[in-house]
């Protein structure tokens, strides 16, 4: 085991906690002052690690169970100023014990790889060799973080199984123990020769590489039940709008049945003015049932029925201005995917409204430059924020968010469109702007 300088130890302090603060950045942030509360948690804790003086945590030269329990100990104060951090400055909806064990599974391979190449350096001043202990602890661990967030964004990160669980403990086991190894006697580590050095590295490497494996597996699981997900959806939507089409056809044709009979009707009443009277009050409660909505898509007409008929049962006022004539090449189930969708995320965010104020809805179609533009306007209650391009959500359940706004999104794409949207905290009005080049 090296000695370090105080230098050496705060440098390696501070890298530890950039990469901390980096790893889960990604994460939904709690309040600011919960935030300042785990950073302090994670900075003396950390610091009881690497700042020397803690007879109980310095490092031990021999290579003996008290040695392992010393490096036990140091590990569980690790994994304590992570998680109390996570606990404080991010949402509960994360795994945080797992995504702690991450980092600390992070910070074992790194020091063990750093470790493991000190032989091929033993030669160096103490100056040159302190220099190199915090080069060599930056460049792997902040690169080992940076090549992780990419394998396994922790956004993605869902409550682990029992088999996750397992896995990740028996990595950080078998890493606390190669730890554990480098205490050896100077002089049998140093007499090491390369084919044993290369055999550790690749140990490293490989117990590192079967977590990330296990992870990168269930987040592809995941992605594909969410796609199974989309698809079912799609077809539950489509299947829908071809009953409301239907439905509607029917309900138009009986519609003139019914004028027609009662205007046959008026004109033979002999009853005087009162049966005219009563007549035309029967044809007038026939006037809901004849959808004004002509977009030039039968499909999207029949779907944006069926979504007035749900818009009036919440009191929202459904403002329908489209023409899709342009879009008459377009497949029916990406029009219904994306009007099915974003009018359901509209009218739900209308629904949170507060009991007697004015619910609006607005659906538009303008052409500019070359571009048809389908703009969906709303009101919406809360605060809502955005993240590298991503809606963030208040719902306690995530699993399904999202799925509507991706489904939009893959639409819209496979198109040669774009997807852009615009909200209004103070104002609490969203606008979602469809964009097709012509």
């Amino acid at each position: 085991m090296r000695e370090y300088s105080l230098a050496a130890n705060l440098l390696s302090l501070l890298i530890e906690l950039v990469g901390v603060i980096v790893f889960y950045r990604p994460l939904e942030k709690k309040a600011e002052q919960k935030r300042g509360i785990g950073l302090l948690i994670l900075l003396v804790l950390l610091s009881v690690i690497y700042i020397p003086g803690i007879s109980l945590l310095d490092y031990a030269k021999n290579y003996t169970i008290n040695t392992l329990l010393n490096q036990c100990v140091r590990t569980v104060i690790n994994a304590a100023a992570i998680y109390g951090y996570l606990r404080f400055s991010k949402e509960d909806q994360a795994p945080l014990g797992y995504l702690a064990g991450i980092y600390i599974l992070i910070y074992m391979v790194v020091f063990n790889l750093r470790e493991s190449m000190m032989p091929l350096f033993s030669g160096l001043s103490y100056v040159s060799l302190q220099c190199f202990l915090v080069i060599s602890l930056a460049i792997l661990e902040w690169g080992i973080v940076f090549l992780t967030s990419r394998l396994i964004p922790v956004r993605d990160m869902r409550r682990p199984g029992y088999t996750q669980w397992e896995i990740l403990i028996v990595a950080i086991l078998v890493e606390l123990y190669f730890k554990w190894s480098w205490t050896a006697p100077v002089s049998v580590s140093s007499a090491r020769p390369l084919d044993s050095i290369f055999f550790s590295i690749c140990a490293t490497l490989g117990v590192f590489s079967l977590v990330i494996l296990s992870e990168r597996e269930g987040i592809a699981q995941r992605e594909q039940t969410r796609l199974m997900m989309e698809q079912l959806q799609s077809q539950y939507e489509m299947q829908n709008a071809r009953r409301a089409l239907s439905a509607n056809t029917d309900i138009r044709q009986l519609y003139h049945d019914m004028r027609n009979h009662i205007l046959a009707l008026q004109s033979l009443a002999d009853s005087g003015e009162e049966t005219r009277e009563y007549l035309a009050q029967l044809s007038s409660q026939f006037e809901g049932y004849e959808s004004n909505i002509k977009t030039g898509s039968s499909v999207v007409d029949a779907l944006l029925s069926e979504k007035l008929q749900k818009a009036r049962l919440y009191n929202i006022s459904f403002n329908v201005c489209v023409d899709l004539a342009p879009l008459s090449g377009v497949s029916s189930v990406d029009l219904v995917t994306m009007f099915g969708n974003a009018i359901d995320n509209a009218i739900e965010a209308l629904q949170a409204l507060p009991e007697g104020m004015e619910r609006i809805l607005y659906l538009k179609t303008v052409t500019y430059a070359n571009m048809l533009v389908v703009r969906i306007s709303n009101q919406y209650t809360g605060t809502l924020t955005s993240e590298d391009g991503v809606l963030q959500t208040n719902k306690k359940d995530r699993t399904l968010h999202g799925i509507g706004m991706s489904s939009i999104r893959k639409a819209v794409k496979r198109l040669g469109g774009s997807l852009q949207y615009q909200f209004e905290n103070e104002s609490g009005w969203f606008r979602l702007m469809l964009m097709f080049p012509l």
